[in-house]
């Protein structure tokens, strides 16, 4: 999940003559690029300084015409060690059909420090400032630098324990936090003429080849460079052409000559683009089809195949907007058809619809995802207001609502909330918006977090503290370069070492140690202090790797005091002798190995002993000569942890960590059969299980995996990146994990079931009730709701629609011997979101620590200050709660209570909680407001909420809340009138109930006399007076002043007269 955190950061005026056309990121590289229609302008954009830029001369406009697009080539490099590229090109196309090739240089080695005014070109700076290159040289500082360089070395961290708020790491601030401006060179050094017309182009990545597509055929078949002769034009449609950019040589393809493709009167395409990061195309035509198609390479040829995805029936598109989106991580597509968006999932023959996207739109937008694939904005260019989305629709920010809180007068300060571009940074950590009238581009940081709860951004990692409000940690200077400057994206070219993918990992374990890590970079904290309101200081240690190979860590999370990491390596075992002489260094295979540290000591850092992270607190590690898909923890108890494992070979490997194990000990061969002595495991480590998914990797993409969980060390849980979710299901009677068997055999028999779709997380949580039952629930973000499974149920009620084979431990499919034909679907507690971004499902404990309070959803919402006297926009986010105590007692009212019995045990299992009568009060407003179907339920609910010890109180709150046309429906469903309730209420001689019962009773009478009578006209009968003489006198005899004064004012109110106020001063004498 994504949040905006703060007003913009950074800014940069743009004073450009000429229009701004597009704004694009350079991969792997620390270049912005800024397009007009007659120059391009390069920026750093990590500081948003200009650093070079080349304006074409109006020879050169007249000739080829002006620029109107841009684009790069994404190149794959070794992102683990933060690889830059040193030279990149970019193809601006201009609206005569021409490719302006430029080269841009990137020299990592200088600096550009120089600063010259603009108007006379006078350099004002030619190197660092002052206040940071003039220091003083004293003699103390000499011998300090000396024995630093000795003793480290050149190591980037200079000390062992950083404490990174103390004033001596200030230069370590500035060496690694600060930002280096790095020198760009820009030209041009080809212009090409493009023979078929240009009107759409893509560059493959990590390759050479040039796509074009056009529909018009403007000139000929071929690919010239500016000083060559142009052919006579062939008209045809739906063309393609590849040019090898090294080579120059090309082909050109025309859909019409394939037989896969109908070709006729409607099949010209109307819209087309292609999938950069998965190397495919999708288009569709003048008839409404939808079409997949790709160039395979079969012995040097090129050949295109393609096939039908769906068709949009009943639509006129070509007088339609239609545009899509593609996800860099996964096969979701994001689609506008006219002024909706939805979502879908894409594979090689399916085009599954996934969900509405709500959203108010013109017809047009921009459709943008971030890099990472977790969130995405859409840009209303028409209005130039903005939404920020999760993966699967959850509104994080949304400047349309924004924009209507604030006042209508216009501020500077709220520039960012109208856009006319916007772009995400490659780290998915910023936005860079440029602003309505582009006349300023603006950088946004973003707040994300990762599954342990931790957020972070470039500066800070944050905590919530007592699930009531964010605590802040500043990063360590070298991880905040690294989170800066790394890149989600690395194209889909990552099996080797030239181009091996580094991943930023953060954990946290249960004595609130954070650690982080990316690459070869390991660091991790002393305990963070989250109790009551105390902050303590946090430390840190670096790890010291002093063996020869480098560290790739893609993955690491803690077990108790240890700390696990996966480090991706080079393999160097191969199974036979032709795979090791058939693979050069540089395309060895990767493979995964876990290594476990012992880091119990570091949690005492603080107290400022001698203690050293490094290859020293290594217990063991080991490969399992592949790499991981996935590897989750799974805890068990505070002893024993489960590591799940999902190899790239698809096999599903449990692993169990105990450090609780005890072995035997013996020392002679006498005492074999009677050992005396027990010797314990420091940490136990043996494989459990291994099941193979070989059999069931075309039902799903189990390399698309991203978390993987294990349920009563049986069943098994599977969320890809598409947002499937998936249970692999233990058919057997017996534990997974039972004694050995024949191997011919299998133990378990498996069932592969997919309960969900469009699914952003899933957690899980364990409830304790008054009952003493504790209730094991499983609940999943859909980006719409929460939903909230018992596990108990999930596991016994789903089944497999579609299929009926079973898998063995083997990876075999057999027959579903198990398979019933009727099943009781697993239904969910359905908890509405409403834009609310849940974090935590957690029971909520009293302030005097006796009892639970309620259950409540705890997330984050954004607050906004406007502070007009300054001038200032305040944007923060804060933790929320949201109430969901209610859902879990409405499902055991609908789907648990059919009879007396029943609603009794619903009764002991919530009684304990203090928000339980408020929560039978929201029911109870929702049930009486609601149509005649829910009558049932009502009647349930008020059977309820006579078990408790003073139900009026839940009647009479409610009814002060509702409106009285609904106070009809509930004296019918309680079986009595406004009078007996209160003649009832006068007998149980409860003073506040009666009191809060009578003004309800008033105002109930008041609105019913209301056509007979106006209010001047209105009387209180002899019967009521005797009820308010009654009242008056239990509230006088319980001391109740304040509510006896309020009391004779609404009286004063209802009877103008005085007379019932005679009457009760009377009475009271």
């Amino acid at each position: 999940m994504v949040w905006i955190n703060s007003c913009p950061q950074g800014l940069v005026p743009l004073v450009f003559k000429e229009e701004i056309i597009k704004i694009i990121h350079v991969p792997h590289t620390p270049l912005l690029v800024i397009l007009t229609s007659i120059g391009v302008y390069v920026y750093d954009q990590y500081t948003l300084l200009p650093l070079v830029s080349h304006i074409r001369n109006q020879d050169s406009i007249n000739q080829h015409g002006h620029n109107v697009n841009i684009k790069t080539k994404h190149v794959s490099v070794n992102t683990a060690l933060l690889q830059k590229l040193n030279s990149v090109n970019f193809f601006v196309q201009t609206n005569q059909n021409y490719l302006i090739l430029y080269h841009c240089s990137i020299n990592y080695t200088t600096s550009l420090f120089e600063v010259s005014n603009s108007k006379n070109d006078e350099v004002i700076q030619t190197g660092l400032p002052l206040s940071v290159t003039s220091q003083k040289f004293t003699f103390t500082k000499f011998v300090k630098s000396a024995t630093r360089s000795i003793i480290q070395g050149n190591q980037d961290i200079s000390i062992n324990l950083e404490n990174i708020e103390h004033f001596n790491n200030g230069a370590i601030e500035d060496e690694l936090g600060n930002f280096q401006i790095e020198n760009a060179k820009l030209s041009i050094f080809k212009i090409l003429k493009i023979g078929i017309g240009l009107n759409r182009y893509w560059l493959k990545q990590n390759s050479h080849n040039l796509i074009v597509f056009n529909n018009k055929n403007e000139r000929n078949n071929s690919i010239i460079e500016e000083s060559e002769s142009i052919s006579p034009s062939i008209p045809e449609e739906n063309c393609f052409q590849i040019v090898n950019m090294q080579s120059f040589k090309n082909e050109v393809f025309h859909l019409a000559d394939y037989s896969w493709y109908e070709s006729g009167e409607d099949s010209k395409i109307i819209y087309i683009n292609y999938n950069v990061f998965k190397n495919y195309f999708i288009f569709l035509n003048a008839k409404g089809q939808l079409w997949y198609f790709k160039f395979d390479v079969h012995d040097d040829h090129v050949i295109p195949k393609g096939h039908l995805l769906t068709t949009f029936p009943g639509e006129d598109l070509r007088q339609s907007t239609f545009k899509f989106a593609f996800n860099p991580q996964s096969n979701l597509l994001l689609l506008q058809l006219g002024i909706e968006v939805k979502l879908y999932k894409v594979n090689h023959d399916t085009f599954e619809f996934v969900k509405h996207i709500d959203v108010n739109i013109s017809h047009n937008t921009k459709l943008i995802w971030s890099s990472c694939g977790n969130f995405f904005i859409i840009l209303d260019k028409q209005s130039s207001k903005w939404t920020l989305f999760t993966k699967f629709g959850s509104i994080s920010f949304n400047t349309n609502e924004l924009l209507k809180e604030l006042d209508e007068n216009y501020e500077h300060n709220r520039d960012f909330l109208r856009a006319s571009d916007i772009i995400i940074t490659p780290n998915s950590n910023g936005l860079n918006i440029l602003s309505e009238d582009k006349k300023t581009l603006y950088y946004v940081n973003l707040l994300k977090v990762n599954d342990n709860a931790c957020f972070y951004d470039n500066e800070y990692i944050s905590i919530i503290q007592n699930n009531r409000s964010l605590v802040k940690f500043p990063l360590l200077p070298k991880f905040k370069r690294i989170l800066s400057r790394l890149e989600n994206y690395n194209g889909n070219s990552n099996k080797s070492l030239k181009s091996v993918n580094g991943i930023f990992n953060m954990s946290r374990n249960e004595s609130n140690q954070i650690a982080l890590s990316y690459g070869e970079h390991l660091a991790l904290s002393t305990p963070l202090t989250t109790d009551g309101n105390d902050i303590n200081h946090v430390l840190w240690f670096n790890f010291r790797n002093y063996y020869l190979d480098s560290l790739n860590i893609v993955h690491q999370f803690w077990y108790n005091d240890y700390l696990i990491i996966v480090n991706r390596k080079q393999g160097q075992e191969y199974d036979t002798e032709e795979d090791s002489n058939a693979q050069t260094n540089d395309d060895k295979h990767l493979v995964d190995e876990i290594i476990i540290f012992d880091t119990s000591v570091t949690k005492y850092g603080a107290g400022g002993g001698d203690i050293k992270f490094d290859n020293d607190l290594m217990l063991w590690k080991y490969d399992f000569k592949t790499t991981l898909i996935d590897i989750q923890p799974v805890k068990f108890n505070d002893k024993v942890t489960h590591l799940v494992l999902i190899t790239d070979d698809y096999r599903l490997i449990i692993i169990e960590l105990n450090n609780s194990r005890t072995i035997a000990k013996t020392t002679s061969s006498s005492n074999l059969q009677n050992p005396t002595t027990q010797r314990s495991y420091k940490i136990f480590i043996g494989v459990n299980k291994t099941i193979h998914l070989s059999s069931i990797k075309h039902r799903f993409a189990i390399k698309d995996i991203i978390k993987t969980s294990m349920i009563d060390k049986r069943h098994f849980i599977f969320l890809l990146g598409s947002g499937d979710i998936y249970l692999l299901k233990n058919q057997s009677t017996t534990g997974s994990f039972a004694n050995p068997v024949d191997a011919v055999k299998p133990s378990n028999m498996y069932d592969l079931i997919r309960i969900g779709t469009g699914i952003e997380f899933f957690k899980f949580k364990s409830i304790k009730f008054d009952n003493d039952k504790q209730v094991n629930y499983i609940y999943l973000f859909n980006g719409d709701s929460l939903l909230v499974y018992e596990i108990n149920d999930l596991i016994s009620n789903s089944y497999d629609k579609e299929n009926e084979l079973v898998l063995n431990d083997n990876g075999e499919g057999i027959e579903d011997i198990h398979h019933e034909n009727h099943h009781t679907e697993p239904d969910p507690i359905r908890i509405d979101i409403d834009n609310y971004q849940p974090l935590i499902l957690d029971s909520i404990i009293s302030d005097d620590f006796s009892s639970l309070k309620s259950i409540d959803l705890i997330g984050l919402e954004h607050a906004v200050i406007n502070k007009i006297s300054s001038g200032m926009l305040i944007m923060k986010s804060k933790v929320s709660h949201k109430l969901v105590l209610n859902n879990f007692m409405e499902y055991d009212l609908i789907h648990k209570s059919n009879d007396k019995n029943e609603l009794i045990q619903s009764f002991k299992k919530f009684q304990s909680f203090k928000n339980y009568s408020y929560c039978l009060e929201l029911l109870l407003f929702k049930y009486l407001t609601r149509d005649e179907e829910t009558k049932n339920t009502l009647k349930k609910l008020i059977t309820l909420i006579e078990l408790t010890k003073d139900p009026a109180s839940v009647y009479i709150n409610c009814l002060r809340k509702i409106e009285v046309g609904y106070w009809d429906n509930f004296f019918t469903v309680l079986d009595t009138t406004p009078v007996k309730f209160m003649t009832r209420l006068i007998e149980s001689e409860n003073v506040e109930d009666c009191y809060n019962y009578l003004i309800v009773y008033l105002n109930f009478k008041k609105e019913g006399d209301e056509d007979e009578t106006t209010e001047l006209d209105f009387v209180l009968n002899s019967n009521d007076e005797e009820i308010i003489l009654k009242i008056m006198k239990m509230l006088d005899k319980s001391q109740k002043w304040d509510w006896c004064f309020e009391l004779c004012r609404f009286i004063k109110l209802l009877q103008p007269s005085g007379d019932l106020l005679r009457l009760i001063k009377e009475g009271l004498q």
